[in-house]
């Protein structure tokens, strides 16, 4: 649920940002924009949060002893501070490439995030695992060639 709509919040990020656009004065550059944006996320998520979760929530922080709360405050904040300077970055590409490279680019940092969290996991590798990392990277490699062609007129 908490997945599906953090997707929802990501994906609604270009029409937010229009609508601040359209707002009269000032406009915002990418950077506020993206913080403004991160900000009403925040403030809309939580509250689903514990609504749908307060309750197990609160049952399995109670089991921690205070050095297990500590650390999993420490571990959920470091979390959402590296998220946060993901996604900027990534906002920060985006601005900066085409639509279409943007969106090519894209898969890599997802599958480069995800075996990433695998390998901190633990979690092995298999064919299908491997296979799609390839695919990924190769997508890419020959998405840079064909960018690289003389374009036909």
């Amino acid at each position: 649920c908490l997945c599906a709509l953090s997707n929802f919040g990501f994906c609604s990020r270009p029409f937010l940002a229009q609508r601040l656009a359209k707002v009269p004065g000032e406009r915002l550059n990418s950077v506020s924009t993206f913080f403004n944006v991160m900000c009403i996320g925040i403030v809309v998520l939580v509250p689903v949060c514990l609504v749908t979760e307060g309750g197990q929530m609160t049952s399995t922080l109670r089991n921690f002893d205070r050095d297990a709360l500590l650390s999993f405050i420490i571990k959920m904040t470091s979390s959402g501070i590296s998220f946060f300077f993901y996604q900027l970055s990534q906002l920060n590409l985006m601005v900066r490439m085409s639509a279409l490279a943007f969106s090519v680019i894209t898969p890599i940092s997802k599958a480069f995030v995800i075996v990433s969290c695998a390998q901190i996991l633990g979690t092995p590798f298999r064919f299908l695992n491997l296979t799609g990392v390839f695919v990924a990277v190769a997508g890419v490699g020959l998405f840079t060639l064909a960018q690289r062609r003389p374009k036909i007129v």
